[in-house]
């Protein structure tokens, strides 16, 4: 199990040659692309990742609300050959194949017609349609490369105001999400709250061991545009001038 793009620290980790590695020792491959789904390209199947994760309210740019999940053909076998029987009806992933998957994609749809195991969330599911309509509309490469150029541009801009990227190799940077490591002797949370006090600028501190010692801002969506990089960066600056801090 791996996590794809990072929003604890910014780093994008190699999925592709993990997966190659789980390949080779007969594992299954999960994968949690919970903020990198939408905005960073995964080939789930020719990957070989046999549960791929993701949330509809990051690079989707819909509301939260919905886990969506994608799973193999082997992942479906393997809860199938479960010696214990899942104790949960709702959480019990397998119900889905049972239930709803079309025979034709081998499903068994066992009551003769397909029904959701749970009461869905209607309006989510079309907010989730609307959501994935935009994204095709934009195109699948133009939407990487979106994202890939808006996490560069704000890396940079970071930089150029004299602070360090909490994920030092450019190469392992998340197009998604930037980790900064605030100037010493200025506390993060002193800027965060400047940034959205003063300019309406939100970002997120560190979370768990690296509250305090960096911050994170996102670039998703509909936020991964040159408009919302150069505000951010904006509302930063002016919030470390509030705080003393000259670059040396």
């Amino acid at each position: 199990m791996v996590v794809h793009s990072e929003t604890s620290t910014g780093v994008l980790n190699p999925i592709k040659e993990l997966g190659e590695v789980a390949k080779r020792n007969g594992l299954l491959y999960m994968v949690d692309a919970i903020s990198s789904a939408g905005g960073v390209d995964i080939r789930t199947d020719d990957w070989g990742i046999d549960l791929l994760i993701t949330g509809s309210q990051k690079c989707l740019g819909c509301l939260p609300g919905m886990a969506i999940i994608a799973v193999s053909p082997r992942a479906f076998e393997t809860m199938e050959a479960r010696k214990t029987p899942a104790r949960s009806f709702a959480f019990n992933l397998y119900k889905w194949k049972l239930m709803w998957v079309p025979k034709e994609r081998g499903g068994k749809v066992i009551w003769g017609f397909r029904r959701q195991p749970i009461t869905m969330a209607t309006h989510m599911v079309y907010a989730l349609n609307e959501a994935c309509k935009e994204v095709l509309e934009e195109g699948l490469e133009a939407r990487f490369h979106r994202h890939l150029e808006v996490g560069r541009m704000l890396r940079a801009g970071i930089r150029e105001l004299g602070l360090e990227i909490f994920c030092a190799k450019e190469e392992d940077a998340s197009p998604t999400i930037t980790g900064v490591i605030p100037p010493e002797g200025i506390r993060d949370r002193e800027l965060r709250e400047i940034m959205l006090k003063k300019h309406n600028v939100e970002v997120a501190g560190g979370m768990e061991e690296l509250s305090g010692k960096m911050f994170r801002i996102g670039h998703m969506a509909n936020t991964a545009d040159e408009a919302h990089v150069l505000v951010t960066l904006k509302a930063l600056e002016e919030a470390l001038k509030e705080r003393g801090y000259r670059r040396a």
